[in-house]
């Protein structure tokens, strides 16, 4: 009972918590041919419904854990969802086997590694945009 009520607590602290007013950008690999990303087809890529670009490329998610500070505030502030509905989502399509659960990273840098190096990678962070430059920010929020 105490755990639920912490976790909780926890999460209200990280929702409302400074990290969360800290600018954020959505990034993909440069090989990705899009200018621009919609919020609806970024729940439809990190929902893990979009297989490919519109070009035939898989789509690679990268996401950090469920409870990292980055993830909570681009699922809340961006997609409009919270992390356990992404969860459970990813672990149905794990589970019947129609998908893949995305990439997980845990740091900035490693995402930023990640996207670069990857073909059809798509990924967020959290802060300062620096190092984004083998990167393509197709949003900031």
């Amino acid at each position: 009972m105490f755990a639920v009520i912490r976790k909780s607590a926890l999460f209200i602290m990280l929702l409302f918590s400074p990290l969360n007013l800290q600018a954020g950008a959505v990034i993909v690999s440069p090989d990705v041919d899009t200018a621009s990303v919609s919020r609806q087809l970024l729940l439809s890529v990190f929902s893990m419904r979009l297989n490919y670009w519109q070009d035939g490329v898989p789509v690679e998610v990268y996401v950090f854990a469920d409870d990292d500070p980055a993830h909570l505030s681009f699922t809340k502030r961006y997609l409009r969802v919270f992390p356990y509905q992404l969860r459970a989502v990813w672990d149905r399509a794990v589970f019947t086997g129609s998908g893949d659960a995305p990439h997980q990273v845990f740091s900035a840098e490693e995402m930023l590694q990640k996207i670069s190096a990857g073909k059809g990678a798509i990924g967020y962070v959290d802060g300062d945009l620096k190092g984004t430059e083998n990167v393509r920010v197709v949003y900031e929020y």
